[in-house]
Parts: structure tokens; sequence; C-alpha cells
């Protein structure tokens, strides 16, 4: 049974939407950052990401930066570029990208259904990024970035959504990146009532995105209860800010690798030990320009030395765990490890994850710069593998997964209890 509520959605002044909404807190490079903000002062980023208000050699996890960002909303509040709802109220949030529509429901969902793994996970998370959001959200007394849900579609939600989609919008903006987002707010108490009650018949939700701030969340809303059970479950800080979508409707791109070394091997040794678990053609680009996409599962492409190869793994290292068998667990365990001698791909700074959304021919871009030696263009993780996987108990290989187009922050705040 999924526990969610209806909140009062602290939101953009009508006409100042498609000028605070940004991507989340963690898509943007510093620069990319400090570029927005410099044209826009009203972008949100200026609240996720409130080092870009002070010099560059700032440490973005100092308490200036925190207290930065509380007093940036407390200033957006104040100035009514954000509005709160007078009653609590659900929302639903529709993206379209050219024949790609997302859309799903905004609410606040129980930090307890987490803690009791009705929200299941696929990703490990670290230390040091869940204790930026603690303080975060510990700092502004608000969650300002969703947690990324997703449910196995049901009939009865599916016409709600349609049903809703006939109605007049709230809001409908186009951002720069040609992605058109839509609000509608549902203030009829009967049809909130229903959508709360249709969630408690669904026995799981899955994150998409957003394990840092689903931890974080729990880890606030256990600090918050202390002793105090007077009106547990209808305390704010125990609930956390979520959009949760129907999967048959979610877009996955693939998550590429990039890495900065042979491992002081040459060109010839490395792809030499690649053919022991793998068969090795060379390939043109069929993708964007001068990328390479896979056009299926098991099989890779890399791009080393001007060249383009497919790799088509051996049956014999072929496994049907659910995890062993995606094509990133694969890529891991038989080059990147072991040949690359990557094993800790949280920390190692030879590799970096490029997203789908850059295209393979960044892929080719960055190696032909030098500044990368060799890339990799996967076949997407799919929405299937992703719920096995956590139906499994089990955990995804880091950045196994690219959302895409991205709920925009800003768009709806849940504010929690003073």
């Amino acid at each position: 049974m999924i526990n969610i509520k209806p909140f009062k959605a602290l939101r953009p002044k009508k006409e100042l939407y498609s000028s605070i909404v940004s991507l989340p807190y963690d898509v943007l490079t510093d620069d990319e950052c400090r570029e927005i903000t410099l044209k826009n002062p009203l972008s949100f980023l200026n609240i996720i990401r409130s080092e870009v208000n002070f010099n560059k050699d700032i440490d973005p996890y100092s308490d200036v930066v925190y207290e930065k960002a509380k007093s940036n909303l407390d200033m957006f509040i104040k100035k009514g570029y954000l509005i709160q709802d007078e009653k609590p109220y659900l929302y639903v949030y529709r993206l379209k990208k050219d024949n790609i529509s997302q859309i799903g429901f905004i609410s606040a969902v129980s930090a307890n259904d987490y803690d009791k793994g009705l929200i299941k996970k696929h990703e490990e998370t670290r230390i040091d990024k869940v204790n930026d959001r603690i303080k975060h959200i510990d700092t502004v007394n608000a969650h300002t970035g969703f947690v990324f849900l997703t449910y196995r579609s049901k009939e009865e939600l599916n016409k709600i959504l349609d049903d809703i989609q006939k109605t007049d919008v709230e809001v409908d903006f186009t951002t720069d990146d040609n992605v058109t987002h839509t609000l509608w707010v549902i203030r009829d108490d009967k049809l909130i009532n229903k959508i709360v009650e249709e969630f408690k018949k669904i026995s799981c939700l899955y994150i998409a995105d957003g394990h840092h701030r689903s931890v974080a969340a729990s880890s606030i809303a256990k600090k918050r209860q202390g002793n105090n059970k007077e009106n547990i479950k209808e305390r704010e800080s125990n609930y956390f800010l979520s959009i949760i979508f129907p999967h048959n409707c979610l877009n996955i791109l693939s998550y590429n690798r990039a890495i900065k070394d042979l491992n002081g091997m040459s060109i010839e040794e490395f792809l030499k030990k690649i053919e022991n678990n793998f068969i090795i053609k060379k390939e043109s680009p069929n993708y964007d320009n001068d990328g390479f996409k896979p056009d299926s599962t098991k099989k890779i492409g890399m791009y080393l030395d001007g060249q383009w190869y497919l790799l088509i793994p051996k049956n014999n290292i072929i496994e049907q765990d659910p995890v062993s068998s995606l094509d990133v667990s694969i890529l891991q365990k038989y080059i990147i490890d072991p040949i690359l001698n990557i094993r800790d791909l949280r920390k190692d700074k030879r590799i970096d994850f490029i997203g789908g959304i850059r295209g393979t021919s960044f892929l080719k871009k960055i190696v032909d710069s030098g500044e990368y030696k060799v890339s990799f263009s996967i076949y997407p993780t799919s929405i299937e593998q992703l719920m096995e996987v956590a139906d499994a108990g089990e955990l995804m290989p880091p950045k196994s997964t690219w959302f895409e187009p991205k709920p925009r922050s800003g768009l709806a705040i849940h504010l929690l209890d003073e």
C-alpha cells in the first residue's frame, strides 16, 4: 500500500514559470550553472546550486552556501516570484518533446514507505551526496527537487490522467531544449481522495531518479520526528516531494562511458585483450552525424583511435541474472574492471559518464580531442530491466539509466514544518 497525500505547493507566479524552473541540481556543471544564472537571475539554480552566488573557489558544501540557498528562497517568496497554494492539492505534470510524452502525478509521498522497502531502489548511494541533500533540505526547510518515481501502469490511474488532460491547464510553457511543460492543479477533494485511494492499491513504487534525495528525505523525517509521535502521519517532514509516472510512458536513454587512458597498453594490446570475450567488428557511423549507436542489447559500441567498433559478447560470458545480464554490467565485468583496472566507478577519476542526451557523436568528439582515449556507447537499459533488478533486491552499476526529458526543479516545492 502506497501512501501519498496532497500538499500546499510553493509554485512560480504564472508568468514566471519559464524563467524560474531549471534542470535538476545534479545534471549541470558548475560552469553551466554560472552561465545560466548570469543570464537569468530568476533561475531556480540560485536555490539548488547557490554556490553560483560566490567565487569559483567556494566549497559547495560549506555552511554559507546552504544558508545562501535559504536566503534566496526567502527572497523569491518575499518578492512574489514564488507563491504557496492556499490548500493542499495534487498536481499533474506532463513533459512533451517530439514524439515523447511523459505524464504523472506530483504529490507528497510517505518517507515511511521508503523505509519499509515499498519504494524500491536500484542504485547505491554515496554518503557525501546524501549528506549534501540532508543539509540542503534541513537548511532551506523544503524539498526543492523531485524524487522521480514510477509504478506499473494501472488502468484506473491512466484514465484519471487521460481525463485531466481534457481540462483547463494551469500553465503551459516550452523551455530552451524544446520540451513543453504542462501543469494541471487538482483542486477537487473527491478526485484527490480517489487518487490517494488508488495509490493505496499499489504494492510498490520504483525510484527512477533521486536515490540520494530519497535517503535524505528519510533521514530528515527521522530527525524531525524525534520523540514526538503526535500527528506523525500528517507532518510534512514525514513526506517528500515526488513526481510519479506510469512505467510505460518513460523514456530511457543510454548512460555512456568515456575512459582517459588504456591502463598503459597499446591499442593493439587493448584490442587483443577485449577479443578474449568479445567478437570485434569495425563499424561506420550510424547515428547523429558521426556517432555509432547499438541497435539492440548484447551489443556495445566503442570508439578508439578514429574508428568505431561493435563489441558482441561471446555466449560463454552472457548470464541470466537481472544485474549480470545488463550491458553496463558486461562492459564493467569484462573490460572496464579487468582490462582498464577501473573498479570503483564512483571514485575513479579515469572514467566519466556521458548522458545519452549528448548523443554518440559527442563520444567521438571527446576522444578525438585527446581528453579521453576510448569511449563506449551502450544500448539503453529498459524500465522493465530496472524493475526486475529492484524486485530482486539487487543494485545496478552506477549510472545505468538516463531519463529524458527530465522534470524541472522549481515547478513545485514542498515546504516542511516550521
